[in-house]
C-alpha cells in the first residue's frame, strides 16, 4: 500500500481525509471533509503534525466563546 492511500479515511482533529494529491514542491495535499460538512484542502504534513485540525470552524467557535 502506498503512503498516499494509507491515510485515506483517517481522522485528524475534525478532518477526515478523502483523497491525497500531489502539490507544489513535492508536497502532498489532502482533500478532507470537516465535521461541519465543509470540504477543505490542506498540506498533508500540516494535518499529520496537528497544525491543521479543521476547516476554520474551530477557530470561529473559539472566537465566539471569548
Amino acid at each position: 500500500m502506498s503512503q498516499k492511500t494509507d491515510v485515506i479515511g483517517q481522522k485528524f482533529g475534525r478532518l477526515t481525509i478523502i483523497s491525497v494529491e500531489n502539490g507544489k514542491n513535492y508536497k502532498k495535499n489532502a482533500i478532507c471533509e470537516c465535521e461541519c460538512g465543509k470540504k477543505h484542502k490542506a498540506d498533508l504534513a500540516s494535518i499529520k503534525m496537528g497544525r491543521t485540525s479543521s476547516c476554520g470552524c474551530l477557530a470561529r467557535e473559539m472566537r465566539g466563546k471569548r
